[in-house]
């Protein structure tokens, strides 16, 4: 089981690594993850740590670390600014105080000792904490050493200017990481925690978490919409921006899908509710995002190791740099100054939390472009991709379709076609109003993916599908050759006949396919479509190879022989593509109409 826990005061990241390796050596613990940018500790394990017990391990490296009992993160931004605003305040007075040093000379020591420990006395306490403790080696030491040194051989306004530097840049770098951490957050905070729902003829308030499928609940205009649902009254536009990270109106009304974590604008929505909140859709985001900050990327790991030898190695070489030049050429003091600046520009800190906070930031910019990347491996991993393979339909083109021509032989077609796709998730059955049909003729409803469908309609076994999967039941279907989508009905015996399906590419294919060539990237269609129309696809995006009429299982072999030389990131709507999403060396997902084990199997999800 994965437990999180918020904490509180982990400022050094060779301490928060201290800390990691420390609990990865406790019975029973596994997958552990210190995140001293989000301050959290994410473990898996079959029981939860006592917060004591785990308040002692932490503050073993971390004196003033603790775990929090709170998960308001409203109390800790206004701590964060709180210790920013105080560090400001610090800042400035040092300044003046060295400013003071140098008009008033004669008394400019006294000037910088106050400047000093004003600018600098948290990093000496630390130092002297981590020593009681045994854990000397780290930024505080080198900080305190390289500076009271410089006292020492009389260099007195350098340590205060070492000393204020550093305090600069932590003030830099702490601004960083909460800009980070608030791009993160404010996807984390949009959900809503109560609900208006109908409750016989009344309206109550429950908790997210307690609502029920099939509940009805109200959701007024300027309301977060809470669960996943179908509109069952009331018109109203829906404001996506939470989840595309661009404000973008769809009108909505009676029968209608709205995902949870979108805005209701202008009117008031009674929407019945088709997921508990364990599976809507704001829940998984949450989840994924939660779980994006754990993975660690490649350069992240190798920074972890390298981190443990790194400070030993410095200090190492700095009383080296001071005592072999000094015997062999004398001149200390000169030479102890300089393995001072040597401690002073070897500071491991910065080293350490570059990397993770470019991680951080790139994940944070991501989530407020609607893009979520499931943890740096998979951003780092971006790097590599030379090859970028999409799927056709709800990916490149809207998903949209429409009725070119019916080709009906018996004439009920149109009739069966709506019977047979209405519990259909894929694209296709948008294509037929299904408004107004007996659902109890429907039965035994089965699924062949990158097939078609099968079906009992009153009593009859019914076949749409393609041209192959009729063929290869045993029926014979008209094979017209057409550059729209072909999809074909037989029920009982007789072949029904077939209609041309229409969908229109999204304006914004055009503009990625072209980014993407001219980035030196080489693009692909991997579609279940007939020959005509991803071809017509191909040539009208310049994709530079297609693949057609492909199974499920046909486009994992495809995928593979694309793999012996290349790096394939392969773009998805998240129907029929599980299989592929999780083959690819990156897989993504299309969130807003991909299906749920698609977002499950890709790496990478657009909202």
């Amino acid at each position: 089981m994965k437990h999180k826990v918020s904490v509180e005061g982990i400022t050094c990241t060779n301490c928060a690594l201290k800390i990691e390796e420390k609990l990865k050596k406790e019975p029973g613990l596994t997958q552990v993850s210190v995140n001293v940018i989000h301050q959290t500790i994410t473990y898996e394990s079959a029981k939860k740590i006592d917060h004591q017990a785990l308040n002692e391990i932490i503050q073993t490296y971390e004196k003033d670390a603790k775990v929090r009992t709170h998960d308001a993160h409203d109390g800790h931004n206004h701590e964060n600014h709180s210790v920013t605003l105080v560090l400001l305040v610090r800042i400035g007075l040092s300044v003046l105080l060295v400013l003071l040093a140098v008009w008033l000379k004669d008394y400019a020591i006294y000037f910088y000792l106050l400047s000093y420990v004003i600018i600098g006395y948290d990093v000496l306490i630390k130092a002297i904490k981590n020593i009681l403790t045994g854990q000397m080696l780290d930024e505080h030491f080198l900080m305190g050493i390289a500076t009271i040194g410089a006292f020492l051989i009389n260099e007195s306004f350098e340590a205060v200017l070492v000393m204020l530097f550093y305090q600069v840049g932590e003030l830099f770098q702490s601004m960083a990481v909460n800009k980070s951490r608030k791009a993160i957050e404010d996807l984390i905070d949009f959900k809503v925690t109560e609900v208006l729902v109908e409750d016989n003829d009344a309206l109550r308030t429950m908790h997210v978490e307690a609502v029920k499928t099939n509940q009805i609940m109200h959701v007024k205009p300027g309301e977060l919409i809470p669960l996943d649902g179908i509109v069952v009254e009331g018109y109203s536009d829906i404001d996506s921006k939470h989840m595309t990270g661009e404000s973008k109106y769809n009108q909505v009304g009676p029968n209608d899908i709205v995902s949870s974590g979108t805005v209701n604008v202008s009117g008031l929505l009674k929407i019945k509710v088709t997921k508990v909140y364990e599976e809507s859709t704001t829940y998984k985001i949450i989840e994924l995002m939660e779980n994006a900050l754990t993975h660690k990327g490649k350069t992240e790991r190798f920074m972890t190791k390298f981190a443990k030898v790194y400070t030993p190695i410095v200090v190492l070489i700095a009383v080296l740099l001071v005592i072999i030049p000094s015997l062999l050429y004398g001149n200390f003091n000169e030479w102890l100054y300089r393995g001072l600046i040597f401690l002073v520009i070897s500071c491991p800190c910065a080293l350490v939390i570059s990397i993770p906070l470019g991680f951080f930031g790139g994940l944070g910019l991501a989530s407020k472009k609607g893009v979520l990347i499931k943890g740096s491996n998979y951003l780092e991993g971006l790097n590599d991709i030379d090859y970028v393979l999409f799927d056709k339909t709800g990916t490149l083109t809207q998903s949209k379709f429409t009725v070119k021509e019916i080709h009906d032989l018996q004439g009920d077609l149109i009739e069966l076609m709506t019977l047979a796709e209405y519990y259909s998730t894929h694209p296709l059955k948008e294509a037929f109003d299904d408004s107004d049909i007996d659902t109890s003729r429907i039965k035994d409803f089965k699924n062949h993916p990158g097939k078609g469908i099968e079906v009992l309609i009153d009593g009859q076994r019914t076949l749409v599908g393609s041209v192959a999967f009729l063929k290869e039941n045993g029926f014979e279907p008209v094979d017209a050759v057409s550059n729209y989508t072909k999809l074909h009905l037989a029920k009982g015996q007789p072949y029904k006949g077939y209609v041309l399906l229409e969908d229109q590419l999204k304006d914004e294919a055009y503009d990625v396919i072209s980014y993407l060539k001219s980035h030196g990237y080489k693009t692909g269609i991997l579609s279940g479509d007939n020959a005509e129309i991803v071809r017509d696809t191909a040539i009208k995006l310049g994709v530079d190879d297609f693949y057609f009429n492909m199974s499920p299982q046909g486009k994992l072999e495809q995928l593979k022989q694309l793999e012996k030389t290349h790096k394939v990131l392969y773009i998805g709507d998240g129907t029929n593509d599980a299989l592929v999403l999780l083959e690819a060396t990156l897989g993504a997902s299309m969130g807003q109409m991909g299906s749920d084990i698609a977002l499950e199997s890709s790496d990478i999800v657009f909202m």
